[in-house]
């Protein structure tokens, strides 16, 4: 899994998401898609569409992933519990 940064840049809400330098050759969707698949196999199913379905990839730049999550609220939840 990648190591994670957290930023709050108003009025959305993202995530920074650091990876190996071997992802780089992909685009923000593919890195994120990458993301999805081991995150599915980790949470249950619920836990998935509640907290990571609605999370949007915005940009891969150097090895870092940006994401969009929808609220504060989510971005603080999504900090303390994963």
């Amino acid at each position: 899994m990648p190591e994670a940064f957290f930023s709050f840049d108003s009025p959305k809400f993202y995530l920074t998401l650091l990876f190996p330098l071997h992802q780089m050759s992909k685009n923000h969707n593919q890195v994120w898609q990458n993301c999805v698949d081991i995150i599915k196999d980790n949470v249950s199913a619920q836990a998935f569409k509640t907290w990571f379905e609605p999370i949007k990839p915005v940009k891969l730049e150097k090895n870092v992933l940006t994401i969009q999550v929808p609220s504060q609220f989510f971005y603080e939840w999504l900090e303390e519990h994963y």
